[in-house]
C-alpha cells in the first residue's frame, strides 16, 4: 500500500512540475512579447498634420493615395468587414532595396487605421496607426501617423527611427498633395450647364 502512494505522490508531483514549467515557460513568452510591444512603442516614429479638408476625404486619401516614389503598388487581397489585408511592394528602399510586405489593416472609419505586419520577405516588422481627428466643426482634420519598422537587417536602430520618421512625414505629405490637387481640380472644373 505504501508503494502505491508514494508512486502517486511521485506521479502527481510529476504532473505539477510539467504543469509549473509550462506555465512558466508561458509567463516567459507573454513577459517577452509585451516586452517586444514596449520596445516597439518606444521606437515609433510619430507625426502630425493639419489637413484642410473633413475627415470622410481625409480618410479616402490615406486609402486611395497613388503609390509613392518609393512604393511599386498597394493591391488587397482580401477583405472581411473592417479588415483588410493588403500586400504592397517597396523600392529603392535604403539598404535593404526592395521588399514586398503583406499587412494587416484594421479600419475604424473615418476616425483610425491600425496596420501591423502578417508576412514580408524582408521586414521583420512593420505597423503603426492613423488617427484623425476633426478639427474646426469638421471642416479640417488632425492627422496623426505612427509608424514601427524593423528592416530584418543589422542597422543600427537610430539610422532606422530617422528612415521611419521621414517616411511618416513624407505620407502626411503626399496625402495632403493628392487632397490638394483633388481640391484644385473640383474648383476650376467648368461648371455643368443646365
Amino acid at each position: 500500500m505504501n508503494r502505491r502512494i508514494l508512486t502517486l505522490a511521485l506521479a502527481s508531483s510529476m504532473v505539477w512540475m510539467t504543469a509549473s514549467s509550462a506555465f512558466a515557460e508561458q509567463m516567459q513568452t507573454q513577459k517577452l512579447a509585451s516586452a517586444t510591444k514596449q520596445c516597439h512603442k518606444a521606437h515609433h516614429a510619430k507625426s502630425s498634420l493639419l489637413i484642410k479638408a473633413p475627415p470622410e476625404v481625409v480618410w479616402s486619401a490615406i486609402l486611395d493615395v497613388p503609390e509613392s516614389d518609393d512604393m511599386a503598388y498597394s493591391k488587397q487581397l482580401e477583405r472581411k468587414g473592417n479588415v483588410a489585408i493588403i500586400e504592397e511592394k517597396y523600392v529603392k528602399l535604403p539598404i535593404i532595396g526592395d521588399a514586398i510586405a503583406v499587412i494587416k489593416q484594421t479600419e475604424d472609419p473615418y476616425k483610425r487605421i491600425d496596420y501591423e505586419l502578417v508576412r514580408s520577405d524582408k521586414f521583420k516588422a512593420l505597423e503603426g496607426t492613423w488617427v484623425l481627428t476633426p478639427m474646426d466643426n469638421g471642416k479640417h482634420t488632425l492627422v496623426e501617423l505612427s509608424s514601427y519598422t524593423d528592416a530584418g537587417v543589422p542597422i543600427p536602430r537610430f539610422i532606422i527611427d530617422i528612415t521611419t520618421k521621414q517616411r511618416v512625414k513624407g505620407r502626411l505629405q503626399e496625402v495632403q498633395t493628392f487632397i490638394q490637387k483633388s481640391q484644385h481640380r473640383v474648383s476650376s472644373a467648368p461648371a455643368a450647364s443646365k
